[in-house]
């Protein structure tokens, strides 16, 4: 699924994100990618994008909100503390 946030006609912020359910933790959505173009960063557009899918979480009876994160992505990570995330596990990956 994709939500967006228009300005002025173009999409200023995107949210694409996943109905998953896993052993561990049960339903959840899966957040693949949250963005805002650089021009339109500071507006509070990412927050709103990540309240939309809490709200929808919620209404579906889902047991949380999951998403990964780049280690250097410094201003990210403060949003997503600030929205009540919490850091639950290291994610690795093996290219093959």
């Amino acid at each position: 699924e994709l939500a967006f946030i228009e300005e002025n006609g173009i999409a200023a912020a995107a949210i694409g994100y996943r109905y998953e359910q896993k052993l561990f933790d049960g339903k959840q959505i899966y957040v693949d990618d949250l963005t805002t173009l650089e021009e339109h960063r500071g507006k509070g557009h990412a927050g709103r994008l990540l309240d939309f899918v809490f709200d929808l979480a919620r209404q579906r009876g889902y047991a949380c909100v999951t998403l990964d994160s780049g280690p250097a992505r410094h201003d990210a990570h403060r949003l997503y503390l600030n929205k009540g995330f919490i850091i639950s596990s290291m994610h690795f990956t093996k290219k093959l």
